[in-house]
């Protein structure tokens, strides 16, 4: 992910997440180091993914395709990116948190084999700002060579 693709991802965010990052975000968020990967179709952002590394840990901070190209197993190319990533920086372990009422990320990230860890009760902001949802951590155990 590229400064460049940024007007884009902002844009995806905005249309598919319930509480977007802003660009500020993304920014930050490159900057300070964490990866970021987009997925291209004819040249178009159609997804993207941010994940940061702790010592022999990935952590999956976003994962998104936009809403006119979900269904379409753009995920699926996203996951096998994580995937390769995890595998470039020696990982041992993927852990991730999904919003516990998005059961279609939840599905997806079950049949890569994450299975669920613990509950992190009020972690997600919602539109509401009087309301907060719960976080469901997953986690991925990677063979080990």
């Amino acid at each position: 992910m590229q400064q460049s693709d940024l007007e884009r991802v902002v844009s995806i965010e905005s249309q598919a997440q319930v509480n977007p990052w802003s660009r500020t975000a993304f920014t930050e968020s490159l900057a300070s180091g964490h990866l970021g990967q987009c997925l291209l179709l004819d040249q178009v952002v159609v997804g993207y993914l941010i994940v940061q590394v702790i010592v022999d840990e990935l952590h999956l901070l976003n994962l998104v395709v936009a809403p006119l190209q979900q269904g379409q197993g753009y995920a699926h190319i996203l996951m096998d990116n994580l995937f390769k990533l995890a595998a470039q920086h020696n990982c041992s372990k993927i852990f991730l948190e999904v919003r516990e009422s998005n059961k279609p990320a939840q599905g997806l990230y079950q049949s890569w084999g994450f299975k669920h860890l613990s509950v992190r009760k009020n972690y997600y902001q919602t539109p509401n700002s009087q309301q907060r949802e719960t976080a469901l951590v997953y986690v991925r155990e990677l063979p080990t060579d």
